[in-house]
């Protein structure tokens, strides 16, 4: 019998993604879940409590719980992402390992683009002056939006070619990338100026699971705020 789980997560930020699939899962192959809200702009996630569940005091917490042994917490999107697509192979989230090789090595190098690069990206664009010193904010998020440009660019070509990241159907990745295009209004703006990025957005976001999601979240689209003002000018020559 498949686990049951609980999120520990935060709406519209990195526990968004795994929270979708949760929904996913539950709409189509009737798992069972719990979401466990961290409020993280008041401070939940610093607490002695939520550092005994996960000592990077970050989200998304995932604990999967099996029908016989003890429960399994799994830190970190794309691991929680991945146990996912493990644990019900039959709502084909990433490919079987009998797959034909490109089709596991597609999945594979979308999968590794969008966590090491894409989420890594977002988080030094949006806590640039909190992560480090804030008087070097400014060059790490032009560094950044280099970055992303050309990141973008890279998955705007994928979607070129292909319906999805990986393939003709959707796999954890889409869902993972799809769900950080709302964390920002800058960002959500800046990847909405790729034509094929722009059509992917609107195909994911009419799924059913994503309106479930948007509901239970409350996700909106945060207007770009003051210190990004600038930097549509630098986005602009896109």
């Amino acid at each position: 019998m498949a686990p049951s789980y609980t999120l520990y997560g935060c709406p519209n930020t990195a526990s968004t993604g795994i929270h979708w699939l949760l929904i996913h899962l539950e709409q189509t192959q009737g798992i069972k879940f719990d979401f466990s809200e961290i409020n993280l702009p008041q401070g939940d996630q610093k607490t002695e409590e939520y550092g005994q569940i996960n000592r990077k005091r970050r989200v998304p917490t995932l604990v999967a719980h099996p029908s016989t042994g003890a429960s399994v917490t799994v830190t970190e999107t794309g691991a929680c992402a991945l146990v996912l697509a493990e644990e019900h192979p039959q709502a084909r989230l990433k490919p079987a390992l009998d797959a034909p090789l490109a089709e596991r090595a597609a999945f594979d190098e979308a999968f590794i683009f969008v966590v090491n690069s894409i989420l890594p990206a977002l988080r030094d664009w949006m806590y640039a002056d909190k992560d480090g010193a804030p008087q070097y904010a400014h060059g790490i998020r032009l560094l950044t939006l280099d970055r992303l440009k050309m990141m973008y660019g890279v998955l705007d070509h994928l979607l070129m070619e292909r319906k999805y990241l990986a393939g003709s159907r959707p796999t954890i990745v889409d869902y993972i990338f799809c769900a950080t295009m709302s964390w920002d209004g800058f960002i959500y703006a800046l990847s909405r100026k790729f034509h094929h990025i722009r059509r992917f957005d609107d195909e994911m976001r009419a799924e059913k699971s994503f309106k479930e999601l948007e509901k239970r979240e409350q996700i909106t689209i945060s207007p770009i705020k003051d210190w990004e003002e600038p930097y549509l000018t630098l986005s602009a020559q896109l």
